[in-house]
């Protein structure tokens, strides 16, 4: 263990055998909300903790960022 104490024989020889993913996605409502807000003059930003990149899918989704804000020529949208 980390600590230095001796692993329990149940902690060793572990396999993973399966990994579980969630997707929190945008109400309906949010693109046109956001879209909204631009058209009137209200420049939206978005504070979150979540990993860059989950970040700037949801920005992109939500329609915060627009495919000028990224590298042209590619389809990438990574932070």
């Amino acid at each position: 263990n980390a600590d230095g104490s001796p692993a329990l024989e149940a902690e060793t020889n572990l396999v993973a055998v399966g990994l579980v993913g969630i997707e929190d996605p945008l109400r309906p409502e949010v693109p046109l909300a956001i879209e909204k807000c631009y058209r009137a003059g209200i420049d939206v930003r978005m504070v979150t903790g979540d990993n860059p990149n989950t970040a700037v899918s949801i920005a992109y989704q939500a329609g915060i960022l627009r495919d000028f804000h990224f590298k042209e020529g590619t389809t990438e949208k990574v932070a």
